[in-house]
């Protein structure tokens, strides 16, 4: 199972930790990576794009079947999500996916939290202060050329979509978008009360345990034991 983060998270997130340890109990093994621009990875968030991190995911695909991985299930949350999404629909290859607080209209999200008149500023000055650093243009016109619920279409695998229903960053419609556009091996699955990282213990809980029963019905092990 491999766990795609957030824009602005890391491979160390609470979150993804906690996630790859349930994973680790079924007997998957967890791979988490960092993006290229955070975390332990070279590279800086300035040239951040969503097809640059749909090459990152390639290569951690690629490299783990190299080292013998069979079965392969994609995890991620907010961006990262959104990413595994692209992979998949587009790559194919996958025993199953599940997205967190996915966005699945990315060029749209950011004019929906900025407003027009930053978004025009990001696009004259070429750069975005994120508070983690300075995000280029290349990502908002990037990010125009994504058809994430295209992608979604063409999902061959069962698909979960975890949303939190107070999510103020992406709205939860996003994940009920998605999941219609992936048809009827998709559900969509609304946490009462969750923010957009689920940062209260009980929403990680309830998020964690869809998660787990989601890949011990669809990644090819038992939740008992693996196999």
């Amino acid at each position: 199972m491999i766990l795609c983060h957030g824009m602005l998270s890391h491979k160390g997130s609470a979150k993804h930790v906690s996630i790859a340890e349930a994973a680790a109990g079924l007997g998957l093994l967890a791979v988490r990576f960092d993006f290229a621009g955070r975390g332990d990875s070279g590279g800086a968030l300035a040239d951040l794009t969503i097809s640059g991190q749909v090459m990152d995911l390639s290569c951690v695909v690629s490299r783990v079947k190299d080292m013998g991985a069979g079965r392969l299930s994609l995890v991620g949350a907010s961006l990262g999500g959104t990413v595994s999404v692209l992979y998949a629909g587009r790559q194919g290859g996958v025993e199953c996916v599940a997205a967190m607080a996915a966005v699945s209209r990315p060029a749209g999200l950011f004019v929906d939290l900025l407003g027009a008149g930053q978004v025009d500023r990001w696009k004259r000055t070429g750069v975005l202060d994120t508070g983690e650093g300075p995000l280029g243009w290349g990502f908002a016109e990037d990010a125009r050329q994504q058809d994430v619920l295209g992608a979604a279409s063409m999902l061959r695998c069962p698909a979960l979509f975890v949303h939190g229903s107070l999510d103020s960053t992406v709205p939860w419609q996003s994940s009920c978008d998605l999941a219609s556009a992936a048809g009827s091996l998709a559900r969509v699955q609304i946490v009462e009360g969750a923010d957009h990282r689920f940062s209260e213990p009980v929403h990680l809980s309830a998020l964690r345990t869809l998660i787990v029963d989601f890949l011990s019905r669809h990644s090819g092990v038992e939740r008992a034991g693996g196999k």
